[in-house]
């Protein structure tokens, strides 16, 4: 009887030892898989400037500029963000050049790279055709300038997202978490002319 006990003992620490050496074996899987799924292809836009393209466009100004005839515009604040808007409701979007792709033609789609953070992709989200309705948005696109004053922003037309790619794994400068398509739908010659008058107004 003692020598069936210290076999059914010996079958126990080996069942336990194999159970432990399983186990680990799968938490490292997990830990590779985990960190394969978290690889970022590294991508680089084209940073095409404003002027090397076909787009229309309007004058550029400064965010300081257009946040002071908000009311004439008809829209939202300008910040450094990419949406504006409020109350879940988008005014407009501001593209950098820095890190996004402006098209050469209004044929040619414009990309947005969104970059990571809860609140960016809650900022996005109803520009997600799959789950919400789209209409056109006008879109601005900033780029630096050497004198004082920040980034011009260029209205380059009215957009409307036709694509939003979650669970991205790209990276320029930082991880970007999805990635947005506009088509082109019109330009707003009225729009271009209120901005095209700015800059009298900022002189008296």
């Amino acid at each position: 009887r003692t020598k069936l006990m210290k076999e059914i003992k010996r079958e126990e620490t080996q069942h336990d030892h194999d159970k432990k050496m399983a186990a680990k074996k799968t938490k490292k899987g997990t830990k590779q898989d985990k960190t394969l799924s978290h690889q970022s292809t590294r991508i680089q836009p084209s940073q095409v400037g404003i002027n090397n393209t076909h787009m229309r466009r309007s004058i550029g100004h400064t965010r300081d500029v257009l946040n002071r005839h908000l009311a004439e515009l008809k829209l939202d604040c300008f910040g450094q963000g990419v949406v504006s808007g409020k109350g879940g409701r988008i005014s407009h979007l501001t593209l950098t050049m820095d890190w996004n792709d402006l098209p050469m033609n209004e044929q040619g789609r414009l990309q947005w790279y969104l970059g990571k953070g809860q609140r960016r992709l809650s900022l996005a989200q109803p520009l997600d055709p799959e789950v919400y309705q789209q209409k056109p948005l006008p879109i601005f696109w900033a780029e630096k300038q050497k004198k004082k004053g920040g980034s011009l922003c260029f209205y380059v037309g009215h957009f409307q997202c036709v694509r939003f790619e979650k669970n991205l794994h790209v990276s320029y400068k930082q991880d970007a978490q999805a990635l947005l398509e506009f088509e082109f739908q019109y330009f707003d010659r009225d729009l271009t002319h209120k901005l095209s008058k700015l800059e009298t107004l900022e002189v008296e």
